[in-house]
């Protein structure tokens, strides 16, 4: 009698045990998925056809700014009302943009700043933009937790028109831009270009490697001059004049490490790029 009893008790504690355990494991499995994801059945976390990895909710991880996003002032898509001018802000990203930075310089002589609007794509946007009198540069600033669009207008920057009843692609420049927080590259779309697909594919310019420690390469396809400034606009030397298909090689080992801004004038086109040199 005692060794059946015996027998039952054990049964019971091995069964309390098995269970005990698998309501553990259960608990544990539960609380690792809330933690990687919030809640398990809603959080899938999957992989997209450019390769990067996002959640289809919250989770979400945007991939390291570089060379290859643009942040653009589209003078090309300028629109007039009256004795104004608003030239729509975008950047071109192969990442997900959660911040969106600009600033650049402008002829005074020509424009008078006024404000910087945003656009429906930007409307959820936190921003801040400002003319700082003392170095004359326009700032723009804005953030979101959720990603921006890509490619399309975010933001207008508004002008009253003071010498002159159009733009000139020489009205702006030293245009510099930051995505995530990060430089990228940037450039002034012309009036001569009808898109920004149109910029992209004509590829008028190569500058390369970048960022650069001892040596540059610029390879121009049309007939333009070079000039090249630092972050506070001040020009390096003389003004290189290129020749369609020409690459000049310029010696930047005795350059302090930062950025620089490439601009090349041809007739009435204009494009800015920009430059680390890293030692």
């Amino acid at each position: 009698m005692k060794t059946r009893l015996s027998q039952i008790f054990t049964r019971i504690i091995f069964t309390c045990l098995i269970s005990y355990g698998c309501i553990f494991a259960s608990a544990v499995r539960s609380y690792a998925s809330i933690s990687l994801f919030g809640n398990g059945d809603q959080n899938e976390i999957q992989k997209t056809t450019d390769q990067k990895w996002e959640s289809s909710t919250a989770f979400q991880v945007a991939l390291p700014i570089d060379s290859l996003d643009t942040v653009y002032l589209d003078m090309s898509q300028a629109q007039y009302i009256g004795n104004q001018v608003l030239i729509p802000a975008l950047f071109n990203a192969n990442d997900q943009v959660f911040a969106f930075d600009f600033a650049f310089r402008y002829d005074h002589t020509r424009l008078e700043y006024d404000t910087i609007l945003t656009t429906a794509a930007g409307a959820t946007l936190l921003t801040n933009c400002y003319l700082n009198p003392n170095d004359s540069i326009v700032r723009f600033t804005s953030s979101q937790f959720t990603a921006i669009p890509n490619a399309q207008p975010i933001a207008l920057v508004r002008f009253n028109l003071i010498g002159a009843s159009a733009l000139d692609t020489t009205d702006l420049f030293n245009l510099v831009g930051y995505l995530n927080g990060d430089p990228c590259s940037e450039r002034i779309i012309p009036s001569g270009i009808t898109s920004l697909s149109e910029l992209v594919s004509a590829d008028f310019v190569k500058v390369f490697p970048n960022p650069v420690s001892d040596e540059l390469k610029v390879l121009v396809k049309v007939k333009a001059q070079l000039g090249i400034f630092d972050i506070k606009g001040n020009r390096l030397g003389d003004v290189f004049d290129m020749q369609s298909g020409q690459e000049l090689s310029i010696a930047t080992q005795s350059w302090p490490a930062g950025r620089y801004m490439l601009v090349f004038s041809g007739g009435s086109q204009r494009w800015t790029y920009s430059l680390v040199v890293t030692h």
